[in-house]
């Protein structure tokens, strides 16, 4: 995980929940600006090394540290295991 607070108080988070393993199985959750999609909030996926990344929006329900830790460890389950089939 990366956290950056804004410089200002007012300003957003920056953050990244990041997985990758020896397959090259590359997934995480991020808050940052990215070009490949709409608003901050986005999910992004590669199943190998040599693939292309795939963008979708994410909505995080809070931007609270350990909140966020627990929302995408709940979502990481679900992903893990549709990879593993």
């Amino acid at each position: 995980m990366r956290w950056f607070a804004g410089e200002t108080s007012d300003d957003p988070p920056e953050f990244s929940i990041h997985y990758s393993d020896e397959r090259g199985v590359d997934f995480g959750w991020h808050h940052e600006p990215n070009p490949h999609v709409e608003g901050w909030g986005h999910y992004q996926e590669r199943t190998d090394s040599t693939a292309e990344y795939v963008y979708e929006p994410h909505l995080f329900s809070t931007f609270v540290p350990s909140r966020v830790i627990w929302e995408t460890l709940s979502l990481l389950e679900d992903v893990v295991s549709t990879v593993d089939r």
